[in-house]
């Protein structure tokens, strides 16, 4: 790195000088170069002694600092050591004082422990000396009384013996009329119970026998209600059958003009008649089965009133069977009159027909 320059070179350098001559310039220049070098040599040397001189300085600084810190640590861990020890002196002395005062508060306990042990050891020696004396008068004395008491004891003895003897007999004889008396009533009781049950299971038995033939007499009423209600449908079967087999005819009468006509109106008569006679058939088994169902379920609920309700359906049962009968001889009646003749279409016949029923049925379906 190049040094600066100094400020009398830079003076130096930028001062102007007047013109001369060649060799006066030639000259000056020479001149003005060493001048140059000496103001760089000078600057530099002044650098390093000023360099020098401030690392001689600052050594002489750190080793006199360094001596005088030295010498003050030293003096201090001196003075700290004698510190200490002083301390611990001081403090060991205290602890020996406190050691001979402990040592002689021991002494003075141990020689007063040895005196109160002697005192109590002689003062237990005479307490048990009593002790054995009191011991030995109660032995005497609780002998005596053991050989008084055994003495009472054996007098006591034999007197509750003897009593004891007679109330054994009067208890045996007490307990065996007791036991007497307890057997007889147990016979008894027993003989009673047995009676009873016996009445019982034949009671038990009775009202099997008797619930059986309830059983079968309601079985055998529902049976003929259903015989009943099968002829029934079996009537009504043949009354429709026979009805439709008179409108058939009748139409086949009445159907001598026009073939063709009366044969498809014939054919609507038939149709028709056949969903009537399905929807009436299914009522009448849906009718049949509800019944049926109710009136088992009706005989196994009620049981007092089974035979009534016989009676009952027995008679319904007669009416409507002479009803059919009745309707039936109408209907035969009815289909004569207009086989006989009129102007009567067989449709409208056949639905007049239809809906004159039992009372209170249903019309027809349409």
């Amino acid at each position: 790195r190049r040094a600066k320059q100094p400020p009398v070179a830079a003076r130096l350098q930028a001062r102007d000088f007047p013109a001369r001559g060649t060799q006066l310039t030639e000259k000056f220049a020479v001149n003005k170069a060493a001048v140059n070098a000496a103001a760089i040599a000078s600057a530099h040397l002044a650098r390093v002694s000023d360099a020098v001189s401030n690392a001689t300085l600052i050594k002489s600084q750190v080793s006199d600092y360094t001596r005088v810190s030295t010498d003050r640590r030293l003096m201090e861990a001196e003075a700290n050591r004698m510190g200490m020890l002083n301390e611990r002196a001081s403090k060991a002395a205290v602890f020996i004082a406190r050691v001979e005062t402990v040592h002689e508060k021991n002494d003075l306990r141990k020689a007063e422990l040895a005196a109160q042990t002697a005192h109590k050891l002689e003062a237990a020696k005479q307490k048990r000396e009593r002790k054995l004396s009191a011991i030995q008068f109660k032995g005497a004395d609780a002998t005596a009384k053991a050989k008084y008491i055994a003495v009472n004891a054996a007098k006591d003895a034999a007197a509750a013996a003897a009593l004891l003897a007679a109330k054994t007999e009067v208890a045996v004889n007490r307990r065996d009329r007791f036991l007497s008396l307890v057997a007889s009533k147990a016979a008894f009781f027993n003989a009673r119970h047995e009676h009873t049950i016996a009445a019982k299971r034949e009671q038990q038995l009775s009202d099997a026998k008797h619930n059986v033939a309830k059983l079968e007499s309601k079985m055998a009423a529902a049976d003929y209600l259903h015989t009943l209600d099968m002829r029934l449908r079996q009537s009504k079967a043949a009354l429709t059958n026979e009805r439709v087999a008179n409108v058939v005819e009748r139409q086949r009468l009445a159907g001598a003009v026009s073939p063709m006509i009366e044969s498809a109106k014939i054919r609507a008569g038939q149709y028709l008649a056949f969903e009537r006679r399905c929807e009436a058939l299914t009522d009448i088994a849906m009718k049949a089965n509800h019944f049926v169902r109710k009136a088992v379920r009706t005989t196994a609920i009620a049981e007092m009133k089974a035979k009534e309700a016989t009676d009952t359906m027995r008679a319904n049962l007669e009416g409507r069977m002479a009803a059919a009968t009745e309707r039936k001889e109408e209907l035969m009646a009815t289909a004569g009159a207009m086989a006989g003749g009129g102007p009567q279409t067989p449709v409208k016949a056949l639905k007049a027909v239809a809906g004159r029923g039992r009372p209170g049925a249903p019309p027809a379906p349409r």
